[in-house]
């Protein structure tokens, strides 16, 4: 029998289930949450790592009975990830490349910070997307808590495979006290996702989510007509309520339904249920998987000719071979060992003669200066990865750290942590930072500008931990 076992986790609490599966039978064992501290997750960030570790390791191993993990599935929230279906042209020769270019060109991701994932459905081909730094963060922690990632996955993917396989297009709306989640597709398919806060308490946002639900499903329809949406999906804290204000459209309004095993009050683990049951499923068949080794996607098995390499790139092994030929080469030459082509006893007229020139000859007389050139060159030119640099958020807004740090990774900085800072109500964004980073100062303001006023204060001590400091304020 196979073990599997889901986790999600938001800026509050952590979730676990662990299932069972014995073929197409299924058994939920254990449904399991835990609250967490404030400022250990900024919109999924995860901001104080080793706290974070220790929370982990004291939810699953300190429990009792202990929780069994085994093989684990963690999932992507909607607003980390992006799904689409797009159709390509027959005659196309390079399809990896293709879909790479369909993602760079529809998500503001590039190869470069990005992990992009696809699979072939029914004819469609659905690509997935994420920010690699939050996924390469997942993967530290949960390796740092001595647990084993399977695998991670879009949520939304998790929501449309609890549906029958056979059915058409649908459409899901899973909600809470705090937010929205609206997901059209069909097993194992995404189309669209749309997710969202309430200003309020559901009870008095049904209106709100409704005319979103209607709008979504309308324009969705209206896009395309081939497909349409057979039924609506609901998962919120008053479907009944929900039900009557949707009633008057034309779609059949139906409750999710849950997991095996799961009752109505466990209704907030539908997601982790839904991503170890999907898991256990689809393992063999491929699937939307986040690679945990560094590869910009997953390419099934027709094109694997044009898979990228994941670990040792092509170039960097040619490179080293080459550097050791050369190192192999002239150490024979220096000391005079033979070879049958090459080396001592052998005249330059019975054939042709290889020469080259040694790399080290003038890096030896020039030693001396070439460091003292660099020394000068360092003191003089600062670069970005140089300068570590914290981000506290002080506007009281939830998630600008997060969002900030993925915008200036972006732009080349080093940026190492986000938290909040002593008080929420900083009017302006304050700058501080060590006197060694006075030559990149303006560029970073520069970066800054487009989102904030910034105004620069004291600098910082010599023995700060980080070499920037960033507070964020409401502008």
């Amino acid at each position: 029998m196979d073990k599997f076992a889901a986790i999600t986790f938001d800026d509050k609490e952590l979730k676990f289930v662990s299932i069972s599966s014995k073929g197409a039978t299924f058994q939920v064992d254990r449904v399991e949450k835990t609250d967490l501290a404030a400022g250990l997750v900024s919109d999924f960030e995860i901001c104080d790592q080793k706290a974070f570790v220790s929370a982990l390791r004291r939810f699953l191993f300190d429990a009792t009975p202990k929780i069994e993990v085994g093989a684990l599935v963690l999932g992507v929230p909607a607003n980390k990830s992006f799904l689409k279906v797009v159709t390509l042209k027959d005659e196309i020769g390079d399809v990896s490349e293709a879909i790479v270019h369909k993602a760079v060109s529809n998500f503001p991701l590039t190869e470069e910070n990005g992990y992009f994932s696809w699979q072939k459905k029914d004819g469609e081909i659905q690509i997935a997307a994420c920010q690699k730094n939050l996924i390469d963060n997942w993967l530290y922690i949960f390796k740092s808590a001595a647990l084993k990632v399977l695998a991670i996955k879009p949520a939304p993917l998790a929501l449309v495979n609890l549906l029958d396989p056979l059915a058409k297009v649908n459409l899901i709306v899973l909600a809470n006290q705090d937010g929205y989640q609206l997901v059209i597709g069909k097993k194992g398919l995404v189309y669209q996702v749309e997710s969202g806060q309430f200003s309020e308490e559901f009870v008095k946002s049904t209106e709100l989510l409704a005319e979103k639900i209607n709008t979504l499903a309308a324009d969705f329809v209206k896009s395309n007509p081939a497909l349409g949406v057979e039924k609506i999906f609901i998962s919120t804290p008053d479907n009944t309520k929900l039900t009557k204000v949707l009633a008057k459209n034309n779609l059949t309004v139906e409750n999710l339904p849950l997991p095996m095993g799961l009752t109505k009050e466990q209704e907030d683990y539908i997601i982790p249920a839904a991503l170890a049951i999907t898991e256990s499923g689809d393992t063999k068949e491929g699937g939307i998987n986040f690679p945990p080794q560094e590869q910009p996607m997953v390419v099934p098995a027709e094109s694997q000719e044009s898979q990228p390499s994941s670990s040792f790139p092509l170039k960097g092994v040619i490179a080293a071979l080459a550097l050791i030929i050369i190192i192999a080469v002239l150490a024979f030459r220096f000391f005079g060992w033979g070879l049958p082509f090459f080396g001592k006893g052998q005249k330059e007229e019975t054939g042709p003669t290889i020469t080259i020139e040694s790399p080290t000859q003038e890096a030896t007389q020039s030693a001396a200066a070439t460091e003292s050139a660099k020394a000068t060159q360092s003191a003089v030119v600062a670069k970005k990865e140089d300068f570590t640099i914290e981000i506290l958020n002080g506007s009281g807004v939830q998630g600008v750290a997060a969002k900030t740090q993925t915008a200036l990774r972006g732009k080349g900085w080093k940026v190492e942590k986000i938290g909040n800072a002593d008080r929420e109500d900083y009017a302006t964004t304050q700058l501080r930072f060590k006197k060694s980073f006075e030559p990149l100062k303006n560029d970073l303001i520069s970066d800054l500008k487009g989102s904030y006023q910034v105004e620069v204060g004291d600098n910082l001590a010599d023995t700060e931990e980080f070499d920037v400091e960033i507070i964020l304020g409401l502008k």
